[in-house]
């Protein structure tokens, strides 16, 4: 393994960023190719890609043999020889992956959390990140950073992690007291950013599931509760401050008095949990898919349900960002999956105005309960590689530069 250092990793200018996005995505590929579609000049690619073999991040191929002459050397990407760590935190879960610069996962982590606070959950995170780079022997200096996924949507403030504008529920509040990047970034020694999970869990089936090939989706994401994550042009999308896709908060109906009541009340997968456990029945993902097949009435009221106050949700998401699909992932296992989209399926066309030319696709994420951890394991990678300039702190503002794959023409 290579012995590459964290500082290093970051590219300094935005050419190298570009070579190096370009080897990644399109690779192995030739400095001739580069030429072509970056626009920059040979001597230039030849000086960047040196300073990138230099640094271990990329290798050469041995040429392909065929046709007349020396066929030109090829260059492809050296995985590992950076890491990121993806950390996601729910209400009662911890799931944790890392993956290689290529974006291969090489391990996953879960804890089952019965406290959401700092308290309890910090030292877990760490533990966490130790126990993936010690049982994949990756040294602390290769690591490009971690991203954090969170279970609520984050407005970070200018110095270090959280504000106190982020909608944090009451059991996660401790959280705005926390400046989790410059904290668990000490005990890692490398850059921490943050993401709301539902955002993180779209980038993460943008990049590995059933997302790869579509540019424009809303992801419902199923944690303890249920959230929105939106891909625009192949991009995430937060809007100004942080809250789009939060459909989880969408009122039912106005009420003659007092605070209205939300979709994610109805939706929530805590719910489910709740009710399971009052009725004595585990509630992991085996027991949830035996239990559905045999017909479990919980299960089944709470199917209804979550359809019924989901469908309306969707439709307007449908009109106000008119995605290609809607993509229904996390936590929920499949079974329970597919049964909620055969029942949203059959009451969208109700709602939906009859001149409607285009109806979203319906699909399974293919990541399940790792789509936000994945989410957060691609943040450190494209804060490193995207050509794009990227600001401190969150790692984008009002507008996304993470592109993820396919990587736009050039």
């Amino acid at each position: 393994m290579s012995s590459i250092s964290a500082s290093r990793v970051y590219m300094p200018t935005y050419n190298q960023r570009l070579v190096l996005e370009l080897v990644r995505v399109r690779g192995p590929i030739s400095r001739a190719d580069i030429v072509r579609l970056s626009g920059l000049t040979f001597p230039s690619v030849s000086r960047i890609v040196g300073e990138l073999i230099e640094r271990n991040l990329i290798a050469e191929k041995r040429q392909r043999r065929g046709g007349m002459g020396k066929p030109p050397t090829e260059l492809e990407l050296n995985p590992e020889s950076a890491f990121s760590i993806g950390l996601n935190v729910d209400r009662d879960h911890l799931s944790a992956v890392i993956v290689d610069l290529a974006g291969v996962v090489k391990g996953h982590y879960h804890h089952p959390l019965e406290d959401p606070s700092p308290k309890s959950v910090l030292p877990l995170l760490s533990e966490a990140a130790e126990t993936l780079l010690n049982e994949h022997g990756v040294a602390k200096s290769l690591l490009l950073g971690a991203g954090v996924g969170l279970p609520a949507p984050l407005h970070t403030s200018a110095v270090d992690g959280l504000s106190h504008n982020s909608a944090l529920p009451e059991d996660l509040s401790g959280w705005q007291s926390v400046a989790l990047p410059t904290t668990l970034g000490q005990q890692l020694g490398c850059p921490v950013l943050l993401e709301n999970n539902a955002t993180a869990a779209a980038i993460g089936e943008r990049w590995y599931g059933v997302g790869r090939n579509i540019d424009n989706f809303f992801f419902v994401f199923f944690g303890y509760g249920v959230g929105g994550g939106l891909i625009l042009e192949g991009r995430p999308h937060v809007g100004f401050r942080g809250f789009a896709g939060e459909f989880g908060n969408i009122p039912i109906r106005a009420p003659k008095r007092g605070m209205p009541k939300h979709t994610g009340e109805y939706a929530a997968m805590g719910l489910l949990h709740e009710r399971l456990k009052e009725a004595g029945v585990a509630t992991d993902a085996e027991t949830l898919a035996a239990r559905y097949a045999e017909g479990d009435a919980i299960i089944l009221e709470w199917l209804d349900t979550a359809a019924q106050h989901l469908a309306p949700a969707l439709v307007y998401a449908e009109y106000l960002i008119d995605p290609e699909a809607i993509i229904f992932g996390g936590r929920l296992p499949a079974p329970l999956t597919d049964g909620l989209i055969e029942r949203v399926a059959a009451l969208l066309p109700a709602l939906r105005h009859p001149a409607k030319p285009y109806e979203p696709r319906l699909l399974r994420g293919e990541t399940g309960e790792n789509a936000a951890a994945l989410g957060a394991a691609t943040i450190p990678i494209y804060r490193a590689l995207t050509p794009d300039p990227v600001p401190e702190g969150r790692y984008y503002s009002r507008a996304h530069p993470a592109t993820v794959q396919p990587m736009r023409a050039f």
